[in-house]
């Protein structure tokens, strides 16, 4: 548990690490508010540490908790706090997935064109680094946006694209969502 975690961390670093992975845990099982206390306990320690890394694993993932309570101003808040952390540390990778977040809270809010723009982003990104996964990710999402704005073909490009990606690194739950997204276009 949480609790035997700290009374084992002999720094705050080592506490904020355990609260963090408690928050997580508690996420997972979908305890919200319980996980949400634990992160923001990591957050405090992070920020008082300035564990510039902690502080943004902790936003992003209050970020993440916010947008299961469809509380986007709360999830936006938080991912545009992790983006700046991210940008000042020079993480492009988790700059990518940020802005994936961000634009699945735009396609949430029905604002396709911010949504874009951030899939876009970090599609952008993926590619300058190599991160496969983060590609495949957004060109999914992508797609997703082309198919509710009735580009079909357009969509269909972004699914094979990602079909791709997800056999060339062995994604097989990511091959089978984007068969699935090619087989309703």
């Amino acid at each position: 548990s949480a609790q035997e975690a700290l009374a084992y961390a002999a720094t705050p670093i080592q506490a904020a690490e355990a609260y963090l992975q408690w928050g997580l845990v508690l996420a997972a099982k979908g305890d919200s508010q319980e996980a949400s206390q634990q992160l923001h306990q990591s957050l405090l320690l992070a920020q008082q540490t300035e564990n510039r890394a902690l502080q943004s694993k902790a936003l992003i993932n209050l970020g993440k908790i916010a947008v299961r309570q469809s509380d986007y101003q709360t999830a936006i808040h938080h991912y545009h706090a992790t983006l700046a952390i991210c940008q000042e540390m020079g993480d492009k990778q988790m700059e990518g997935a940020v802005l994936n977040d961000l634009g699945a809270v735009a396609r949430y809010q029905n604002d396709f064109g911010t949504a874009v723009s951030h899939y876009t982003a970090a599609l952008s990104i993926a590619q300058e680094i190599g991160d496969r996964r983060t590609e495949s990710r957004a060109l999914n999402l992508l797609g997703i946006i082309a198919g509710t704005r009735y580009q079909f073909l357009e969509a269909r490009d972004y699914f094979s694209r990602d079909l791709q990606i997800c056999r060339e690194i062995d994604d097989q739950d990511g091959e089978g969502e984007a068969l699935g997204n090619l087989g309703h276009m």
